[in-house]
């Protein structure tokens, strides 16, 4: 009994029995640096409706955690800038692929298999009914089909390095304005009509 517990730890250990948590990236900004309020609307493929909904959710929950945006509104457009987001992934299923998957279902998931998901995330940010940037982020997303792994945990974290790459693009490129720039632009109006 002992050994067939020391297999079963050694076994755990080895296959990832604790999955890294995906935790939402979340900067430290004051609010003249974060950018406008944005209106937001996230999609998906609906064709795996389960995890596509916790993806989906997960897409929600690390944008409003990041800090990024003084206010993100998800229903009835109201802000001047809106950002549109379309999620998709796929599995191409190889062949070692799926004789992996048939051994580690054979073994009630006690051997592990690694497996390959491409992600997508294609967004669009419009500045008001103008299309101001269009792009799609894919990523390589390993997981791994054991029973004592989470696979939804490691597309999360997959979903967090794209989103990642999204706001390096977001302020390389000044896609969207600051509070503080926005306040700038007012003030700098409000000047020359006192004038």
């Amino acid at each position: 009994m002992q050994r067939i517990l020391v297999i079963f730890f050694l076994i755990g250990l080895f296959v990832g029995c604790a999955s890294p948590k995906a935790v939402p990236v979340k900067y430290t900004l004051d609010d003249s640096r974060k950018y406008v309020p944005i209106n937001l609307n996230i999609t998906s493929d609906k064709n795996h409706p389960n995890y596509d909904s916790q993806a989906v959710d997960y897409i929600y929950e690390s944008l409003n955690r990041s800090n990024l945006f003084s206010r993100i509104r998800t229903s009835r457009n109201k802000y001047q800038y809106s950002l549109n987001i379309n999620y998709s992934w796929e599995n191409p299923m190889t062949l070692n692929a799926f004789a992996g998957a048939m051994i580690s279902a054979s073994t009630m998931l006690l051997i592990p298999t690694k497996n390959q998901e491409m992600h997508s995330i294609d967004v669009q940010i419009l500045d008001g009914k103008e299309v101001i940037y269009s792009s799609i982020y894919n990523k390589l997303i390993t997981t791994t089909f054991s029973m004592y792994h989470n696979v939804i945990e490691d597309r999360k974290n997959g979903i967090n390095r794209i989103l990642r790459e999204f706001y390096e693009d977001i302020e390389v490129n000044k896609l969207i304005p600051r509070n503080s720039e926005l306040n700038s632009s007012v003030n700098t109006v409000a000047n020359e009509v006192s004038d």
